[in-house]
């Protein structure tokens, strides 16, 4: 019994983080490693990921935030994709005073990204919790290697959007099309998926 109250306390504290474990053994198992390999640089050593580089609209964009997001066809588009498919939120530190992403480190990082460069997550974020209605959701696991949120949209009568994250090499394969520079739907090959 103290064990399982000890893994439940365990399993609570991960949750508050918006890490979210289903069983659990799982956290036992944890306790048990002696090694964790992992290719997310920094989210080991620091807790923290920062987006380098992203690509939009067929171009390859580097550094820690992109200034002409603002301006771009595809900046709403890019936001909800973000926004309403993630759990991380943004709420004011205690110790500091200041607003921050706070949740699942890579969608924090992602945030944080979306803020450097100038887009106003705080609004999509009221938005989805207030008017946004999630018609269903299916978290990120290990097998699927993506997430999946489904919404009615909020400004377009009638239409349901499909937001996907995950493993690049999983999601491409269901994708048909790509927004190209003109922020138009423009088809993707396989010579494209290959790039």
């Amino acid at each position: 019994l103290a064990v399982t109250i000890s893994l439940a306390f365990s399993v609570g504290a991960m949750y508050e983080q918006n890490n979210m474990v289903k069983k659990l053994h799982a956290s036992e198992t944890m306790g048990n490693a002696n090694e964790i390999c992992t290719d997310k640089t920094g989210t080991l050593t620091q807790n923290k990921m920062t987006v380098m580089e992203a690509y939009f609209q067929d171009e390859i964009v580097q550094g820690k935030a992109n200034p002409a997001l603002q301006h771009s066809p595809i900046v709403d588009l890019v936001g909800e994709s973000v926004i309403y498919n993630c759990s991380a939120t943004i709420q004011e530190n205690k110790k500091t005073g200041q607003k921050e992403a706070i949740g699942n480190v890579t969608e924090v990082g992602i945030i944080n990204y979306l803020l450097a460069s100038n887009y106003n997550c705080e609004e999509k974020l009221r938005q989805k919790e207030q008017s946004i209605d999630i018609l269903f959701h299916i978290p990120f696991n290990s097998k699927r290697k993506r997430q999946t949120t489904v919404i009615k949209h909020p400004s377009q009568e009638g239409k349901i959007r499909v937001y996907c994250k995950g493993a690049p090499e999983i999601v491409i394969e269901y994708c048909d099309a790509f927004l190209g520079a003109s922020g138009d739907a423009e088809e993707l090959t396989d010579e494209k998926k290959n790039e």
